[in-house]
């Protein structure tokens, strides 16, 4: 966390993604954000246009914004985000100047609402086999090396994976209630102390426990996962293919 003195009185602002809980996420999450701000991200994160052709996009929607937008409505959007990233009272952040609040909050919390809203891309993960929470030991499904790849989710039933895959479906869909919330569930399913069984129940009353799970621990579950469960998916598509293919021979 950042220490900040502010009229004598000491405050905190959150520094890396393991000073962000779920809950405080999912919270962020649920602000909209204003529509010049999310043009510009959708062309940075999901455009395929040439750099080129972005910068001339985002020039046109910076040199669109007004005075209304500029001084009001984007600085009410940092103060939100303020809320809930600092320690620092409302009434003090209320009285703060808007240039002061806008350079605070693009130096300091900017790169959280990306990570939120769409990817964390400054954010350097680990890759995990479990992790601690609260006196327990949680492990990621069991993996299994295939070509040189670890495989996660050798030990998964359909049902563990298909409710995991249904709520991740849901986060990456992002919708309009944005709920990432659902994280915890996720990771309720994902990882659980060694040896347990699934059991609905208990995951979902772990999964709000899991609220107060850090994020720096969030993001290295899921990018553990992405590299192999990708292979996975490639895997599927071939052997789906080669089915095919036999099918087709047989027909003819």
């Amino acid at each position: 966390m950042i220490t900040l003195k502010i009229n004598g009185n000491n405050y905190e602002a959150v520094q890396d993604w393991k000073d962000l809980t779920i809950g405080q996420v999912a919270k962020v999450a649920r602000i909209p954000l204003p529509k010049k701000i999310q043009d510009v991200y959708d062309i940075i994160f999901k455009s395929t246009a040439q750099p080129e052709e972005k910068e001339k996009e985002i020039d046109k929607i910076n040199q669109s914004v007004t005075d209304k937008e500029d001084l009001k409505e984007f600085p009410a959007f940092y103060i939100r985000v303020m809320e809930h990233l600092t320690t620092i009272p409302m009434e003090t952040i209320l009285k703060t100047d808007v240039l002061s609040i806008k350079e605070f909050y693009y130096t300091y919390l900017q790169k959280f609402v990306e990570g939120i809203h769409y990817f964390p891309m400054s954010y350097k993960h680990t890759d995990i086999l479990h992790f601690d929470f609260r006196g327990s030991r949680y492990f990621l499904p069991a993996s299994k090396e295939v070509f040189g790849v670890n495989v996660p989710l050798v030990d998964f039933s359909a049902l563990e994976f298909a409710e995991s895959a249904d709520l991740m479906i849901e986060i990456t869909a992002m919708n309009k209630e944005r709920d990432l919330t659902k994280l915890g569930n996720v990771l309720a399913i994902l990882c659980r102390p060694e040896g347990e069984p699934y059991d609905e129940d208990v995951c979902l009353g772990r999964a709000k426990e899991f609220q107060d799970l850090t994020m720096d621990v969030v993001w290295n579950v899921f990018f553990s996962f992405m590299e192999p469960l990708t292979f996975v998916l490639q895997l599927g598509q071939m052997c789906f293919l080669e089915g095919e293919v036999e099918r087709l021979k047989r027909q003819n």
